[in-house]
C-alpha cells in the first residue's frame, strides 16, 4: 500500500512539473547585462541603495525612504521614516540610520543644508528633527542625493564601504572597475515596483568601440544607463543604421561649456574672454560633431529650466565683433604668422578636455575657429584622472566643466568661489554673490529668486566665465531582445537607474 501511494505521488509531481512547464520562467530571460562606461557605485548605486527622498523634478522631491514635513517658514523640519523598510541582510532602517547617512555621506558636503543645518535629532526610532537658523526651503530635495546605508557603513571619508541596502536588488558579486552582479531583494519594501528583471550583470568597458561592439554582438543588452547617459555622436550617428537596436534620447540636455582660468594666465583679459565666446560657431559644432542629436547653446542653463534668465541676454556668433574686441584690447599680429600677440608674446590658449572622441573632437573644431581670429590653442585630452588633476590647481586657460543644471542646487556648489575645482574655475567671480546665498538657498521666495537669478545671469554674460558650446540629449541604446527602459519615474532628465519596468526577451 505504501509503495502505491509513493508511486502515485511521483505520478501526481511529474504531472504537476509537465502542466506547468509552458509557463515556466526562462531564466535567461530575466538577466540584464549592462554595459556601462564606469563602476557600478556611481549612479549605479542606485540598485542596491534608495535615496532618503526621490527626486520629482530639478527642484523637487517627495518621500521615499523618509516622509518630510515642515513648519510655515521652513526653519524646522520633520522626516518620518517610512514603515517597513528594512536592509537586504534583514536589519531595520530606523531614524539613527537616517541621522549616520546625512551627517556622514560625503556628498552631504557638498550640499547646501551641510553648512546651514544647525541641528538634527532623533526624536524615537521613527522620527528625526533638523532645525535651521533662517529659512532653508530646499531641504528636502537636497535630501534625494543621500542614500540609506547602515550604520558603521562609511568610511571615515564618507564613502560606502558596505554594500547592503534597501533598493531592489542585492550586490552578489564584485570585482571593482570590471563587473558585478546583482540578484533581485526578496525584503524590498516597495511592493508596487517589483521588477521581472531578478539578475543583473554590470560589465565595465570604458573603450567605447569595445562597449559597442558588446553590444551589437548582444553581449550587453544596453549602454547609456550610468551617468550622462551615451553622449558620442559620431558613434550614435553609425549606431542608428543598425538593425535591431534603438536610440533612445534624452530630451533638454543641459548645455556643454569650456571654462576660462579668468584667475591667471591670457584669459585674465575680458577682451580676449569675449571674443573666444563670439568666435566660436555653434551650429557647425551640432553639424559636424553632433550629427543632429544636439543644439547651439546660447545660455549657460536651458531658457525652459526654473530661474533661466528672462531679459534675452545670450551668446551669439560674430566673427567681426571678435577680431574688432582683439584689436581694441591690443592683440597685433606682428609677424604675419597668422598668430595674434600681446606685450610680444604669441596667444596660445591650453585647453584641456576629456579624451572621448566628442569632446576630442569638439575641442579640435574650437581650436579651427579660434585660430580664424588669430589665437592658437594647444590640447590636451585626458582621461578623468589626468583631468581632474588639472582642473583643479587651474593647468588651464579653458577646460570642460560641469554643465549648468538645477540652478539653486549649482549655486550652492559652485558660485560663491572663485576656487578652483574637480570642475575648473567656480562661477563666484564676484564676491557679492555670497551674499545671495540666503536668498537662493531659502528656496520658496520664487520671486525673489528670479530677480537675484536675473542679475546673476546679466552680470555673468557680461563677465563671461565660461563660454557655451552645445545643448544635447544623452541616450540610451539597446538591443531588440529588451524593452522598458526610462528616464526615471520623476524629472525625465535624472540620472536614477530604475529597470521596474524593463523586460527581457531573449532570442
Amino acid at each position: 500500500m505504501k509503495k502505491l501511494l509513493s508511486v502515485l505521488l511521483i505520478l501526481c509531481l511529474c504531472l504537476s512539473l509537465a502542466s506547468c512547464g509552458g509557463n515556466a520562467v526562462d531564466p535567461k530571460n530575466t538577466i540584464l547585462r549592462i554595459g556601462a562606461a564606469s563602476d557600478w557605485t556611481g549612479e549605479g548605486k542606485t540598485l542596491v541603495f534608495d535615496s532618503l527622498t526621490y527626486r520629482l523634478s530639478s527642484t523637487q522631491a517627495t518621500k521615499q525612504l523618509v516622509e518630510v514635513t515642515h513648519n510655515d517658514d521652513y526653519t524646522e523640519y520633520t522626516l518620518k521614516v517610512t514603515p517597513g523598510v528594512v536592509f537586504s541582510d534583514g536589519t531595520k532602517f530606523d531614524a539613527n540610520c537616517v541621522k549616520y547617512d546625512i551627517e556622514n555621506e560625503s556628498l552631504a558636503n557638498s550640499l547646501g543644508f551641510h553648512q546651514m543645518m544647525t541641528s538634527l535629532d532623533v526624536v524615537d526610532e521613527s522620527t528625526l528633527v533638523a532645525k535651521f537658523p533662517s529659512t532653508y526651503a530646499t531641504f528636502e530635495y537636497e535630501l534625494s542625493y543621500i542614500v540609506g546605508v547602515k550604520v558603521g557603513g562609511l568610511s571615515d571619508e564618507g564613502a560606502i564601504t558596505e554594500y547592503i541596502g534597501t533598493g531592489m536588488y542585492v550586490l552578489d558579486e564584485y570585482v571593482p572597475d570590471s563587473n558585478a552582479k546583482f540578484s533581485y531583494n526578496e525584503k524590498y519594501w516597495n511592493e508596487d515596483r517589483k521588477p521581472s528583471v531578478t539578475t543583473v550583470e554590470w560589465k565595465v568597458v570604458p573603450d567605447i568601440p569595445t562597449r559597442v561592439m558588446y553590444l551589437e554582438n548582444k553581449e550587453v543588452d544596453v549602454i547609456g544607463l550610468e551617468h550622462g547617459g551615451f553622449t558620442d555622436y559620431a558613434t550614435l550617428k553609425q549606431l542608428s543604421d543598425v538593425e535591431g537596436l534603438t536610440i533612445e534620447m534624452r530630451a533638454n540636455g543641459s548645455p556643454s561649456m569650456y571654462m576660462f582660468n579668468y584667475i591667471k594666465g591670457p584669459t585674465t583679459d575680458i577682451n580676449l574672454r569675449k571674443a573666444v565666446s563670439l568666435a566660436i560657431d555653434r551650429q557647425r559644432l551640432c553639424d559636424s560633431i553632433c550629427y543632429g542629436f544636439a543644439t547651439p547653446a546660447w545660455t549657460y542653463i536651458l531658457e525652459t529650466e526654473q530661474y533661466a534668465p528672462t531679459n534675452g541676454v545670450k551668446f551669439h556668433y560674430d566673427v567681426e565683433e571678435a577680431k574688432k574686441l582683439l584689436a581694441e584690447g591690443g592683440y597685433v599680429d606682428t609677424d604675419g604668422d597668422g598668430i595674434l600677440e600681446k606685450d610680444g608674446k604669441n596667444i596660445e590658449l591650453y585647453l584641456v578636455t576629456l579624451s572621448s572622441e566628442t569632446y576630442r573632437n569638439t575641442a579640435s573644431l574650437v581650436a579651427d575657429d579660434l585660430a580664424k581670429i588669430g589665437i592658437g590653442v594647444r590640447i590636451d585630452a585626458l582621461d578623468a584622472a589626468g583631468y581632474y588633476a588639472k582642473s583643479q590647481v587651474g593647468d588651464f586657460d579653458l577646460c570642460f566643466t560641469h554643465p549648468w543644471k538645477q540652478p539653486i542646487t549649482y549655486y550652492t556648489w559652485r558660485c560663491t568661489s572663485p576656487d578652483y575645482d574637480t570642475m575648473g574655475t567656480g562661477f563666484g567671480f564676484d564676491p557679492k554673490f555670497k551674499d545671495y546665498y540666503d536668498v537662493v538657498s531659502a528656496g520658496y521666495d520664487t520671486e525673489a529668486i528670479q530677480k537675484f537669478f536675473d542679475m546673476f545671469w546679466d552680470e555673468s554674460y557680461d563677465f563671461v566665465p565660461a563660454v557655451t558650446l552645445f545643448s544635447g540629449g544623452a541616450a540610451h541604446v539597446y538591443t531588440d531582445e529588451v524593452s522598458g527602459f526610462k528616464w526615471t519615474r520623476g524629472d525625465g532628465t535624472l540620472n536614477l537607474i530604475e529597470l521596474d519596468d524593463v523586460v527581457v526577451n531573449r532570442k
